[in-house]
């Protein structure tokens, strides 16, 4: 069986509920635990008594690591700390769980997470490129050249000691650290160390897997017999990342940034998601556009770019 785990909050409730039922539609056999990072994202997944859940609550994490979260600048940063420790605290107290595999909660799967399991092989860690075109290859420096939105680890040596590093390494991080190439803190960056690391590890091939918004000018999305595809294979599972909702009707996408207009199987894509996230019944809050402020290069060519390329869903 396979065995994954995620966190969220009330915010994110509907997408972290459209992950496990994308999960239940092409995977046999799972189980997903979540740690709720509030009290009504815990108390509405325990009402629903669902049998592939396991529940661990924010108290409960903070308590195991003995974590303080005032060193974080926003709930965010914190966030950005939990993936090595939640993927540890589980093996750690589940004595015959022996893979795992760790999954953000705006991702949707198209077909069967067993593919994960056929990409990892006999690895001990998973991880996933990116995927940028030549292009934004150029901006890795900032976001780092692998994205933690699906990792895999065996509890085995190997697989332990990189949970464990990198646990040292997002605890070791300090505002302002010497080096450190963001203003804010972020976990994926110590990724980019793995591959000359660990010499089990397995950067996925499978172009259907994590594709988002920062690849879809490098992966192309069509739709064969209601089958959606990536560069003409199997679209294996999505990445909404930084989707918002801007109006009542409106969706956001941000996917200008990356010189990506929203349109023909790309637009289909995000109407599918947005109608099953809506559907849950939960308010998905509305999130205003953020304001440029003059003097940054990046933030004029996002602008500009949202000016030439289309973002915005309708529904």
């Amino acid at each position: 069986m396979l065995h994954f785990c995620t966190y969220f909050d009330s915010g994110f409730l509907p997408k972290g509920l459209a992950l496990i039922d994308s999960l239940k539609a092409h995977t046999p056999e799972f189980s997903i635990t979540v740690l709720a990072l509030d009290d009504k994202a815990y108390t509405e997944l325990e009402k629903r008594k669902d049998p592939v859940i396991a529940l661990v609550s924010l108290q409960q994490y903070k308590d195991y690591f003995d974590i303080d979260e005032s060193k974080y600048a926003d709930k965010k940063q914190f966030y950005f700390s939990i993936t090595p420790n939640i993927c540890l605290y589980l093996f750690e107290t589940r004595p015959g769980l022996t893979r795992l595999f760790y999954l953000d909660a705006d991702l949707y799967f198209f077909q069967s997470a067993n593919i994960l399991l056929q990409e990892m092989g006999e690895h001990s860690i998973l991880i996933c490129s990116h995927h940028f075109n030549p292009l934004h290859q150029l901006i890795a420096t900032h976001y780092g050249h692998f994205n933690v939105a699906i990792n895999g680890f065996v509890k085995n040596e190997e697989g332990l000691q990189c949970l464990r590093s990198w646990k040292h390494d997002c605890e070791s991080w300090y505002p302002g650290m010497p080096g450190y190439p963001h203003s804010f803190f972020s976990d994926q960056i110590f990724l980019d160390t793995w591959p000359s690391k660990y010499a089990s590890l397995k950067i996925v091939t499978n172009k259907g897997i994590d594709v988002a918004p920062w690849n879809l000018n490098n992966i192309r999305i069509t739709r064969r017999n209601g089958v959606f595809l990536a560069n003409g294979e199997p679209l294996v599972v999505y990445h909404f990342s930084s989707l918002v909702k801007t109006s009542s009707t409106t969706w956001k996408t941000n996917t200008a940034k990356f010189f990506v207009s929203v349109k023909g199987d790309v637009l289909a894509l995000y109407k599918q998601y947005i109608h099953q996230i809506e559907g849950y019944g939960y308010e998905n809050r509305i999130v205003q556009t953020l304001n440029f402020k003059a003097g940054s290069l990046r933030r004029l060519v996002q602008k500009v770019s949202g000016k030439l390329f289309n973002e915005f869903v309708e529904v």
